[in-house]
This record gives structure tokens, sequence and C-alpha cells, in this order.
């Protein structure tokens, strides 16, 4: 088979009522799929189909969101089978193509390959690339002690300026899994063949297996872990709290490029920097001159303020830090495909693994995957907990695509999970 050119859509869904108290509505995902057959006419049934680039921030006004479909049998050829891919904290959902976060690992040939698999990826609840989120005048913000549903205006102030006075609902990576299997169930796909991702990816890839562990046959995990430790809840803290900081002081797009200057510290490891960034020459130091390191930092926080959100991101890190596999998230709704958990919802994770943890991680520490995997193994599941040896740190699994590659390769010829559909 031949692969057909990759589509956006966004997809109409029920209203979701999160694990914190706020509920989403309307509800809507952008969804990125590329596989082996046309299936546009059924997509343009079932959502509206997306011209923008992968990237691009969403605002949508009070009461825009595309029309719910008329109901009927549209469902997505449930002989072609699906891979799931989760993109990570300020990702998008267009792991391959031109702006594909990943497409060292997505195409003809390769592990996640468009002429054998339809590669799906919906963009996380709560960013600002599409799917239901916070440049959304209708996505539910909350005071301190209180939901507010909607219709918050943001002050004039810079493109990404927010209000002062009100935080983003809380979101979980639970809330993230459940929209996914939302659209997943919109488009009516029931089996996944494989469940993959880094780091946030790697978290809500986790709680999909562990929401539906009758519909994923395996599952790759790149530098994510079962729950969010102290170590990472404390750095996503202060980087929220300077977010929060110079927000109310009226500058959040500063606060965004200082937060991400921090972040990319814990996503770099000192060898991977002193590669790259290392220090001037003693016969070259001049007084004033910026290190290249500094200069490297600023580069990407101006970066991220350019194509991000500072309340997506907000909002982002909440749900990382919320991060838990072993915390019941509560009862399904009457619209979910899930049933309720009777038991460690970690305890229900059938697919069979490949967890993986990168050596010079500083943030999501290796051993983090390789207890996984063992927790996975000791309960008769098939799971294997790997390493990938890197110098550049937590952003290896977007970097050390060779190593990437054998650990996909691998996943997908372990034998699937068996499956009661």
């Amino acid at each position: 088979m031949t692969d057909t050119a990759p589509a956006q859509y966004d997809l109409r869904l029920p209203d979701l009522a999160l694990e914190g108290g706020a509920r989403v509505a309307p509800h809507v995902a952008r969804v990125w799929i590329h596989g082996p057959t046309d299936e546009r006419d059924l997509l343009d049934g079932l959502g509206a189909r997306v011209a923008s680039e992968p990237g691009t921030v969403v605002r949508r006004a009070a009461g825009e969101a595309p029309a719910r479909p008329a109901s009927g049998a549209l469902r997505l050829d449930p002989r072609v089978p699906t891979v799931l891919v989760i993109h990570a904290l300020t990702g998008h959902a267009a792991p391959g193509g031109p702006q594909g976060w990943w497409s060292g690992v997505v195409g003809a040939g390769e592990p996640l390959d468009p002429t054998r698999h339809r590669i799906v990826s919906v963009a996380l609840l709560g960013g600002c690339y599409g799917s239901s989120g916070q440049g959304d005048a209708d996505f539910p913000r909350q005071t301190a002690d209180r939901v507010v549903p909607g219709d918050h205006t943001k002050p004039t102030k810079g493109a990404f300026a927010l209000d002062a006075t009100r935080e983003p609902a809380t979101l979980t990576t639970w809330d993230q899994a459940r929209a996914v299997l939302l659209a997943l169930d919109h488009l009516g796909v029931e089996r996944l063949e494989l469940v993959c991702g880094g780091s946030v990816g790697a978290m809500v890839a986790g709680c999909v297996a562990a929401l539906v562990p009758d519909r994923v046959a395996r599952l790759g995990l790149f530098g994510g872990c079962t729950s969010a430790s102290p170590w990472i809840v404390g750095f996503n803290h202060v980087g929220a709290q300077v977010v929060r900081a110079l927000r109310d002081r009226g500058d959040a797009t500063l606060g965004l490029a200082l937060a991400r200057q921090l972040a990319m510290l814990t996503y770099r490891a000192e060898p991977s920097l002193e590669d790259r960034h290392a220090r001037v020459p003693p016969t070259a130091w001049r007084p004033g001159a910026p290190h290249r390191v500094e200069t490297w930092l600023t580069h990407h926080g101006d970066k991220l303020v350019e194509r991000f959100d500072p309340d997506a991101y907000l909002a982002l890190l909440g749900a990382m830090s919320h991060h838990d596999l072993r915390r019941d998230p509560g009862p399904p709704q009457a619209i979910e495909s899930w049933r309720a958990f009777d038991g460690p919802p970690v305890s229900r994770i059938r697919a069979a693994t490949v967890a993986v943890g990168i050596d010079t991680d500083q943030l999501y520490l290796p051993e983090h995957m390789h207890t996984f995997a063992a927790e996975l193994a000791a309960s008769g599941v098939v799971a294997f907990g790997r390493t990938l040896r890197s110098r550049h740190g937590h952003d290896a699994f977007l970097i050390e695509t060779p190593q990437v590659r054998a650990f996909l390769w691998e996943c997908l010829g372990l034998p699937p999970a068996s499956l009661d559909l």
C-alpha cells in the first residue's frame, strides 16, 4: 500500500467533565491522521478539515466550534491497523510530515509507517494547538476555590496577556487521555496496535493503556514515569511561579520565556551543553559578552513566546504535575467507553510494553521507566525496561533517532496483548 497525504481535522466531541470538577463545553479535538488509505471523504463527514499548519496557535471566540456532525454510521475502516502517537508538553499533533517533531521515525520504511498503519495523533487538551484549551474563551478557568465556566476575555496587553485574577481549570493526564479516547471513539477506532510517546506523551499514553486495557496491544514509552515525583513537581512549580509573578506585573510573555529557559536546563544534560555551548577559550574572553549557553537559552525562551500561550503552559505543567497512574480518576461519564476501576489503575495495563529510560535524564530519572516495566512484568505483562544512552538528557527521545527507531521496532515486534474486542 502507499500512504496518502497527512490531514488535520477538528472533531466536535461530547462535553467532558474534568477530574477536578470543571467541564469542557464545547469540546473540540484537533486530530492529525496519516495512513495507507484515502479516508478524507469519511473524515469530512466526521469533522472539519483544517488547512493551517501544525503548531499554529488557535484561539476560539465564545460559541465558536465546529458543528457536531449528524448522527450516522460513519466510521474509519477497522481493518486498517492504527498507531496512536502522543506529543510532549509544548508539542503539536503532527509527529510526521514537514513539521513533524518525530519525523525521523514516521514515514515509509520507518517503525511508524503510514503505508502500513494509520498514524493518529491528537493535540493535548488544555494546550493551544487546536484541541479545546486556554486560548478558547469558553474553556473553563478557576479562581482559588471555584470554577469559572468560561467567558473570560483576556486583557489587551500583548498577544498572550493573561487575566491575573483567574487560573486555568485543573487538568490531569487522566483528563487528557479521556479526551483522546473520545476522539478515537468518534472516529470509530477501537484496537490500537501501539500507543507511544515521550515525556508528557508517555504519561498520557500510560493513562490510555490503563483506561482501555482491552484496546491497546502494545505500549512504547520514552522518558516517562508512573507518577510525577516531587522532583518533577518542584521544577514545574518554579516555572509556573515565574509565569505567574511576571503575569501579575503585566508581562506574561517574559514569564513564559524565563520558564522555558529554566525548563531547557532540565531537558538537557551537562555533557550536551558542554558539547554545544562550551565556554570560549580564555584568550577569546571579553567582559560583558554573553556566554554561549546564555544566548542559547534566550533563543529558546523567545521561540516559545512566538509559538505558545502562557495560559496553556500553566495548564499543561499542572497536568504533568498531577500525573499519577495509581490514582483512581473516578467513574466515567455515560458517553465514555472505558469502565470504572476496581483496583489500582496501573494494575489494569495489559499492553506489551517497552519502557525506555534515558541514562542522562535529569528530569524523569531513568529508574522511573525501569521500575514501571518491572512492575508490569511482575503482574504477568510482557514488559521490558530499556536504556537509551545519550549525552543529551531528557530531550534524547527527540534527538537520538537511531535508538528511538530500534526501540519502536522492538515494541512492534512484541506479541500483542490478547484484546477483548
